[in-house]
């Protein structure tokens, strides 16, 4: 008996882990819609999206999406940051097109803008993370520097 629990102990630790860490990921991407580094690409050439950064001004000066919106909000959880968010909506209420958030990674600060355009109203279906963010992004020459964009 002592030779089988000490058998499905460590398997039972792992389940317990593995059922854990699912959960927990898939809270706190609920309701995200994530938009892959192609399908973006194509968004960017037709310039057929609104691209949001949400990076922070260092970030957004080293690298950024040519005509893209800055924030500079990151990690968009403080009221100034917030605020600089929900000044774009009028922006993005005045167009159809899809939007793109983009933050360095695609996991705090883009998610976190989303949800407070929500909150303000813009419809939730439009709005998309870059996934892996603009340093996943494989196309780097496509992105400009500076302020200019």
């Amino acid at each position: 008996m002592k030779k089988i629990l000490l058998f499905l102990l460590p398997l039972v630790i792992l389940a317990v882990f593995i059922g854990y860490s699912f959960v927990s990921s898939s809270a706190e991407t609920a309701g995200v819609q994530y938009v892959d580094a192609e399908t973006f690409r194509g968004w960017l050439m037709n310039r057929s999206a609104i691209v949001v950064d949400v990076q922070t001004y260092d970030g957004y000066m080293k690298s950024h999406f040519p005509g893209s919106i800055p924030t500079h909000a990151y990690p968009v959880n403080s009221p100034s940051q917030i605020k600089r968010v929900e000044s774009i909506v009028p922006i993005l209420m005045q167009s159809g097109k899809p939007v793109v958030l983009v933050c360095f990674g695609g996991i705090t600060g883009a998610p976190n803008a989303r949800g407070v355009l929500v909150s303000k109203g813009v419809p939730g279906k439009r709005l998309y993370v870059l996934r892996g963010g603009s340093w996943g992004f494989p196309w780097k020459e496509m992105m400009v520097a500076g302020g200019g964009g």
